[in-house]
């Protein structure tokens, strides 16, 4: 999905994963995403999530 995004014309990719779900983050890490910032948005509890590109 990204190669077709890029393919696309798109300059970045974004991805959120939750903080809390290290799995993810390392996946995500592993192809190349860097944490860029987090964002305390959910509604449900304390949630919050790091933005990727």
């Amino acid at each position: 999905m990204c190669r077709s995004a890029r393919d696309g014309g798109a300059g970045t990719v974004h991805l959120e994963v939750a903080t809390d779900n290290d799995r993810a983050l390392h996946l995500y890490t592993s192809l190349g995403f860097e944490p860029v910032i987090t964002e305390d948005y959910y509604a449900v509890s304390t949630l919050a999530a790091w933005v990727t590109r």
